[in-house]
Order: C-alpha cells, then sequence, then structure tokens
C-alpha cells in the first residue's frame, strides 16, 4: 500500500473520530472491519467511513454500559485501560487507531498471542517493535506517532484526534508527491499476501465498498504457520535430557553469559554472569517420591502423614509421589544429596545445591542479552505479569511437578510450587546472619512479586516449612562452572590525553566526549540500526547554554521565562542568581548560528571551533559514549540505561524549564540530555527533501513534552528561523580539520 494512501486513511479515520469525539461519543470498537473505503463509478478516490458505532457510548454519561471489569471490544484493537475493564475516555480510540495504523504499515499484527488471554496480555504488557524497525520504508515520523498512539498510559498518547489528524496531514504534506511503496520488505508481502488472498467487495447500486483489511482467511493462517515453522526451524533445539540410575530427570544447562538482577522489565541485570561448562539442572524439583527412594522417609506437610493431610486427601498416589517434597531443611538437602552421590556414583560428575547465580542463569533461560535480563518471569519468552494459568502461586497447597508449562529451556516451576534452596549463604560478610542459606523461585503460598526471577529469600540453614524443597545440579567434577562479575568492575577508565573537564574564557562548562564506537535509533528494547564511529575527542557543553552565558556573548536575553519575557510571571519567585543558571530559550537555528559566531570570536583557541553538535555526535554522547549494540537499545541515559523516565530524572511534561544541572547528568557528565529544552543540532532534518530544506535538527526533548519524545532517538524539527520557549541549544568544541563521527547503516555493513 502506498504511503500516500495510509497517511490519508489514518487521517480521514482520525477526522472521523474527532467529530464524533465532538459530540462525546466513543466508538470503541475500532479496526480494520470497522473501516470502510467506499468508492464510486465516477471517481477512482475512495472515502474512509467509520462503521459500527454499536459499542460507542456517551462519554459525557459517566454511568457505565456494563459493569466494571467487563471487556467491550475486539482484543488485538483495545486500548490497555478497555482491555482491563476499566473507564475509558476518547483515548481509547487513538489507541486502536495506532493498532490500525501499525497493520497498514507493517503487514503484521501490533500485538498476538495464541488466545484471548494472551492477546489482552500483550496489550496490556508488550511493546511492539517500532513500524520503521518493522519496514524501513515507514517515516520515522509516522513511526513516532504510531508508537506515541500505542502508549499504555492514555495521558502519554496524543491528547485528541483532531491532533492525530493534523500530525498525519502534516507527514502528507511531507511526503510530497512521492509515493513510497515497500520493496522487499517482509511486511510488505505479508500486506500483499493479506490483501490477495481476502480481499472481499460488496456492490450496493452505483458504490463499490471493500475492507480496508479483511479477516485474513484460512490460506493465509495455514501458510503463516508454515512460514512460522520455517522461521523456527533455525532455533536451536532444546537442550538434552537425563536421567539417572533412581529416575530423576535432568535438563541440560548451556554455557553462555547472562545478566542478574533485573526486573520490572525496565532494570537490566547489574551482574554478568559467565556459565563457562554445560552442567544439568532438575527438570522438576524433587519429588516425595524421589526424596523417599533415597532416603526412605517422607517429611512433607502435604502427604499421606503429613500435617496437612487433608488438603491432599483427594490426590490419588500416584499423583501425590509427584508432588515436590517438602517441608525440607538446608542441612537435610545436603544429606539427600549426599545420599544421591553415594547411590549413583557417576563418573567425571557429583550432585550439590545449585548455586545462586547458575540458579537465576537457569531460570532466565540460559544465555540472555541485558535487555532481555530486565523482565520477572520466564517461560517461552520473558514476561513482566505472572498469570494464574502460568505458576503455582498464591495458591492453599503444593501441586504436581510439570502441572504448569517450563520456561524455554524445559525447566518446571521456576517460579513458584516450593522455595528452592540454593549452596550459597545469604550474606557471606555479615556474620550475623552466618548461617541463612539463600533459597530462590518462591513459594505456593506467597505473591507474584515474591516469585521473581531476581527475588532473593532466605531462611536459617536448619529451618523446614511446608514451602521448602529444593531442586538439584548435576556438574562436572572439579570444574568452576560460574563467574559473576559486577557491572563496577566493568568500566573501563576513560583514556585520553585531554583533560576531563574543561573551562573556557567566558566560563562555560564542557565534558569531554571520548572516542569510540557506538549505536544510534534504539529504543524500546530494540538495539539500533546504524553503527557510529566517534573518530576523535570533542567537547560537548556540560550544560544547556544558560541565558547568563547567551547575555555575555551577545547583550541580550531573548528567553520566554526571563525578567522580562513574556512568562516572567512563571519565573517571578525565582532568585537572580538561579534565573541566571535557566537554559536560554526562544532561541532559532539562525540566532544559535550567530551565537556560536560570536563565541569563537570572543573565545579563541588554537587548534579548536565552537559549533552545533551533529545529530550523531549529540546521540552518541546522550547515550553516554562508547556503547556495545545490546546496551544501545535503551530510551534513556542517566547513571545506568532505562526504558521508563522517573519524574525525578528529568525535567519534563513540566510548564517551564528549570535552573540547568538540577537532575543527575549521564555517566558522561552531561546533564538536561533529556528535557528542559529542545537543543538545536548542525544538520538538515533531512537532506533529501527539497520541501524540508530549511527544516534542522532538535534533539533531546523539553519541559513540555512527554517522556516519549525526550528518548534518545527521538529526532524533532523545525525551520532554521522558528524561536520557542522550549528550544534552546547545548555547544560543542571540536578539533579544527576533522572528521568527528563516522556513521555506517546496517546495510553499507553488510556489501
Amino acid at each position: 500500500m502506498p504511503l500516500s494512501e495510509i497517511l490519508r486513511i489514518g487521517r480521514e479515520i482520525a477526522e472521523g473520530l474527532a467529530a464524533a469525539h465532538a459530540k462525546g461519543l466513543i466508538h470503541r470498537d475500532i479496526k480494520p472491519a470497522n473501516i470502510w473505503l467506499e468508492t464510486t463509478h465516477h471517481s477512482p478516490v475512495t472515502n474512509t467511513k467509520i462503521l459500527d458505532f454499536g459499542l460507542a457510548r456517551d462519554q459525557a454519561n459517566r454511568t457505565h454500559l456494563t459493569h466494571l471489569g467487563d471487556i467491550i471490544g475486539t482484543p488485538a484493537y483495545m486500548a490497555p485501560e478497555q482491555a482491563g475493564g476499566k473507564f475509558v475516555d476518547h483515548r481509547c480510540d487513538l489507541f486502536s487507531l495506532g493498532c490500525v495504523l501499525y497493520r497498514m504499515a507493517t503487514g503484521t499484527m501490533a500485538f498476538k498471542g495464541d488466545d484471548t488471554v494472551a492477546i489482552l496480555s500483550a496489550v496490556s504488557l508488550d511493546t511492539p517493535p517500532a513500524p520503521a524497525h518493522m519496514n524501513p520504508d515507514v517515516p520515522q515520523g509516522l513511526s513516532d506517532l504510531i508508537m506515541r498512539l500505542l502508549e499504555k498510559k492514555a495521558e502519554h498518547r496524543p491528547f485528541s484526534a483532531q491532533e492525530v489528524a493534523k500530525e498525519l496531514k502534516e507527514l502528507e504534506g511531507n511526503a510530497g508527491s512521492t509515493e513510497q511503496r515497500p520493496k522487499s520488505s517482509k511486511a510488505a508481502e505479508v500486506l500483499k499476501a493479506t490483501s490477495a488472498l481476502t480481499a472481499t467487495t460488496a456492490r450496493l447500486g452505483a458504490r463499490r465498498k471493500k475492507w480496508l483489511l479483511p479477516a485474513i482467511g484460512g490460506g493465509l493462517v495455514a501458510a503463516l504457520a508454515v512460514a512460522m515453522l520455517l522461521l523456527q526451524s533455525g532455533d536451536k533445539p532444546l537442550p538434552k535430557s537425563f536421567t539417572n540410575c533412581l529416575g530423576m530427570e535432568f535438563v541440560l544447562v548451556p554455557k553462555g553469559k547472562s545478566w542478574l538482577g533485573g526486573f520490572s522489565g525496565t532494570k537490566p541485570g547489574n551482574k554478568e554472569v559467565h556459565i563457562m561448562a554445560d552442567f544439568y539442572l532438575g527438570k522438576y524439583e524433587v519429588t516425595q517420591e524421589e526424596w523417599e527412594k533415597v532416603t526412605g522417609n517422607n517429611p512433607s506437610m502435604f502427604s499421606r502423614n503429613g500435617r496437612a493431610k487433608d488438603l491432599v486427601k483427594n490426590v490419588s498416589d500416584e499423583d501425590l509421589k509427584r508432588f515436590p517434597v517438602e517441608q525440607v531443611s538446608w542441612d537435610a538437602a545436603q544429606d539427600f544429596i549426599k545420599r544421591i552421590n553415594e547411590q549413583s556414583n557417576e563418573t567425571g560428575w557429583v550432585y550439590r545445591l545449585p548455586k545462586e547465580a547458575e540458579w537465576e542463569y537457569a531460570c532466565r533461560g540460559g544465555p540472555v542479552d541485558k535487555i532481555e535480563s530486565s523482565f520477572d518471569y520466564y517461560f517461552d519468552k520473558p514476561t513482566k505479569k505472572l498469570l494464574p494459568e502460568q505458576a503455582n502461586v498464591g495458591s492453599k497447597r503444593t501441586c504436581k511437578v510439570g502441572s504448569y508449562q517450563p520456561n524455554r529451556l524445559g525447566l518446571h516451576d521456576m517460579h513458584g510450587n516450593v522455595w528452592e534452596w540454593c549452596e550459597d549463604l545469604f550474606d557471606p560478610k555479615d556474620e550475623k546472619r552466618g548461617l541463612f542459606r539463600v533459597e530462590r523461585g518462591g513459594g505456593w503460598d506467597l505473591t507474584d512479586a515474591h516469585c521473581r526471577a531476581f527475588y532473593r529469600g532466605a531462611l536459617r540453614q536448619s529451618t523446614a516449612y511446608g514451602y521448602n524443597g529444593l531442586r538439584v545440579a548435576r556438574v562436572p567434577a572439579g570444574k568452576e562452572i560460574v563467574k559473576v562479575i559486577a557491572s563496577e568492575e566493568k568500566k573501563p577508565p576513560v583514556e585520553s590525553k585531554l583533560p576531563p573537564p574543561f573551562k573556557n574564557g567566558l566560563g562555560m562548562e564542557f565534558v569531554l566526549v571520548p572516542k569510540g564506537k557506538s549505536w544510534l535509533g534504539g529504543s524500546g528494547g530494540k538495539p539500533g540500526d546504524k553503527e557510529v564511529q566517534i573518530l576523535h575527542d570533542f567537547y560537548l557543553g556540560k550544560y544547556e547554554v544558560t541565558q547568563g552565558e547567551w547575555e555575555k556573548v551577545t547583550g541580550k536575553n531573548p528567553s520566554y521565562f526571563s525578567r522580562n519575557g513574556g512568562g516572567k510571571l512563571f519565573v517571578k519567585a525565582v532568585s537572580d542568581v538561579d534565573l541566571n543558571r535557566f537554559p536560554v530559550d526562544w532561541v532559532s537555528w539562525e540566532d544559535a548560528q550567530e551565537f556560536v559566531k560570536r563565541l569563537n570570536e570572543q573565545d579563541k583557541s588554537a587548534g579548536w571551533v565552537y559549533r552545533l553538535p551533529k545529530e550523531a555526535e549529540w546521540e552518541y554522547a546522550c547515550r553516554g559514549g562508547p556503547l556495545d549494540k545490546v546496551d544501545g537499545g535503551f530510551d534513556y541515559y542517566l547513571d545506568t540505561p532505562a526504558n521508563k523516565l522517573l519524574p525525578e530524572q528529568a525535567n519534563v511534561g513540566n510548564k517551564q524549564t528549570c535552573k540547568v544541572g538540577s537532575y543527575r547528568p549521564n555517566r558522561l557528565g552531561l546533564h538536561d540530555m533529556h528535557g528542559n529544552v529542545l537543543e538545536w543540532c548542525e544538520e538538515l532534518f533531512d537532506l533529501k527533501e527539497p520541501k524540508s530544506a530549511s527544516f534542522y535538527v532538535l534533539r533531546g526533548g523539553s519541559y513540555n513534552l512527554n517522556e516519549t519524545q525526550c528518548r534518545a532517538s527521538y529526532r524533532n524539527t523545525t525551520q532554521a528561523n522558528q524561536a520557542k520557549s522550549y528550544i534552546g541549544l547545548r555547544v560543542a568544541r571540536v578539533p579544527i580539520g576533522k572528521e568527528i563521527a563516522k556513521v555506517i547503516a546496517i546495510e553499507e555493513k553488510k556489501k
């Protein structure tokens, strides 16, 4: 489908929604099947119509048509608040519009799942890859708009359908007369196949109507299923299993690298772990039958003779044998393992409790990159939420091992059922807790928060309760299996002949940006697609240029938030000293160039020149200098990379600018790289587009924008002569006559 059609159809849907919202109506079921394209015999141009207002309701009437908790709409296209049965406003339609635009732009659904529950979970928890990553022919502006429409929180989406229609109209204008069609991308092929296999038309008098994106037919479903099987066939098979002489089953845990300690989907692990040799881990928690076979007794509370026997009286003997053994102390677990080693006597292998790092590595599914290490629960794929059908958590008793789906290594019950003892002391440095041992995985009686992959429990090693069990490791004898490296150990010193800080003759402070390699464009867990090489060290302003600095160089202060500016009432309570350190604003690109020119005249330094940073230099510095590709997949860079920006981390979504340096810097020491004021860059926004010849790049977001527009990858633009209260600058100091940045797109690297 041509880009111009995607933009026009999207705009017309938004305009239709704007008209409905103006009358107080919310549609609540925007999806392809409810979008019709209508043509007449007299004109090939289609008109877009929104059908089926059957689920619409008057948003002025806050009495629910259904009870809270009821789900109304089509799962794959409904907003998270709608999926949760919560109160919705007009912005739920904007989310659905984002889903429709995503499918038009990429040929695939934004949110997928094997059943309704899985789809609703994806809608509420997952962030799809940006359309521009799925289909390189999708303009960045359209991709960014779609991702804003798909924000989980309604307040982070565009405010109105009218605003969306306006943005789409501007994108239409930027697209001009050049129609961009998907060339050879997979998304384009899927979209083409969808249209070819399922297009339907209906005639009504002189008019012809057709579905925009009809429901996928059985032929395409079969074709896609085959395609998925072919794609999956290249994956490594599940690890080999092993059954010992006692009938205990084990799963191979392959050697590799992972990260420990990550959680919530936004905090990656801070400890790198190297598993240096393959080892085996029990496929299941040790069962009552296995324990009794080795020791001759059964200590379990949930057993025929246990204290909680009434809770398992309806369980068959065969099934009860497969319940996990519990009420096991760490000391008793060690005795059990000693007996296994005596009874099995395997050459080259030894049984023991897993070490804590081995357990978490296996729980997360073996080798994972840093981004994937930020989740809480690991099954066939990582997730931030634990569903009732995924683990025995928050229940009344244990259950038969293997009752729930395993993780991708084939390990069952790594979350819930019983706590599992580990080999390690909980805190080797704390003498008072010297007899406390680590437990991992959570138990049947706890909440899902206690069952997260990173969560550590501790109990005195002689204590046993009805939720304490174990899982056994089988490791190569005499080999060190695990090496854990804290993030502090990994940070290499920045080597440079230049002094890290620099202050010029006017008192402006600069931070050294060391040469090295990084990746640009990464966002939301997806690594960047452009490699940047910074060939020489350079300096970048530690802060955005302040009102005091601007006035010292130019003799005037154009700022809106100043003593004589249009926003003077906003800063009337700010002291003169502090206001002097507010960023200069209301600065056009042309004004910034004049400032830099005067700065070079007033502060001459042999071999160096001041200028605006180039876009690649700015993003490289924003991300903290040299990065590997995995670390280049985050949105915000402060002391550590993250995919969420907290209110205490940046001046975002506020009413005014603030004093520079009010928030913590990134790891290079640069402040306010996210928020406060947008910062001009040297380059044009689009060198290939004649219509945007006077539009220059702005980066970093500003005080009045939401966090999405302040991401490290986010590009903004306006004309060179435009000045606003949210636009300022940051100055670079670079070696004269040297090329600083070299950017290599993935396509170039493949040649």
